[in-house]
């Protein structure tokens, strides 16, 4: 199961549909980051290709 990290309030990482403690978390956990949750851990999934897509949408369509 697939979780990103849309923001961090007091001690949890708000997550799309969860709140998830932020003592579960991975070390350089940070908003946007794409979490995979399997055996009961959290692990980040490398999700560089997916924020350089965006980010190269985004130069488009403002003409960066």
């Amino acid at each position: 199961m697939f979780f990103i990290v849309d923001r961090f309030e007091n001690d949890f990482a708000v997550c799309e549909m969860i709140n998830i403690p932020l003592s579960e978390l991975p070390n350089g956990c940070i908003e946007g980051t794409k979490l995979l949750y399997d055996h009961n851990k959290y692990t980040i999934v490398d999700n560089s290709s997916d924020r350089e897509r965006i980010k190269n949408k985004l130069n488009k369509l403002f003409g960066k």
